[in-house]
C-alpha cells in the first residue's frame, strides 16, 4: 500500500517578492556620460587651479615635490581610467554608472590629497 503524496503549499502572489527592477540601459548610459562630462570639466578646473596658484618649483626633497605630480596628473589619470572602464562596461551591456560615480568621487579626493601634501610639505621647519 502506498501513502498519498503530501500536499505542496501553493505560493500566493503576495508572498513572492517582486523582482528588482534594474536601471534601464539608456538611463545607465545617460548617467555615465553626464558624470564623465562633469568629471572632465573638473579635471580641467583642477589643472587650471594647479597652473595658476599651486605651480611651484620646489626642489627641497619634501612632500611638496611629491604633491605636484599628484595634483597635476592624479585627477586626469582617474578620469581616463574611469572613461576606459565605463566604455568597456557599456559595450558589454553591464551597469556602468556605479564605476563612473566612484571615479567622480575619487578624482577630487586625489586633488585634495595632493593639496594637503603640498601644504604639509611647505610648512616651515623649526
Amino acid at each position: 500500500m502506498t501513502s498519498p503524496a503530501p500536499e505542496q503549499p501553493v505560493a500566493s502572489a503576495a508572498s513572492t517578492p517582486a523582482p528588482k527592477k534594474a536601471i534601464s540601459r539608456s538611463t545607465d548610459r545617460t548617467l555615465s556620460i553626464v558624470m564623465l562630462a562633469v568629471q572632465f570639466i573638473f579635471v580641467v578646473i583642477f589643472f587650471v587651479l594647479y597652473s595658476i596658484g599651486f605651480a611651484l618649483s620646489v626642489n627641497t626633497g619634501s612632500l611638496a615635490e611629491l604633491a605636484e605630480p599628484i595634483m597635476l596628473f592624479g585627477p586626469g589619470v582617474v578620469f581616463f581610467a574611469n572613461l576606459i572602464v565605463s566604455v568597456v562596461l557599456m559595450n558589454k551591456g553591464r551597469t556602468a554608472w556605479i564605476a563612473t560615480l566612484v571615479g567622480f568621487i575619487v578624482a577630487p579626493l586625489i586633488f585634495v590629497l595632493g593639496n594637503v601634501l603640498l601644504q604639509v610639505g611647505l610648512l616651515p621647519s623649526n
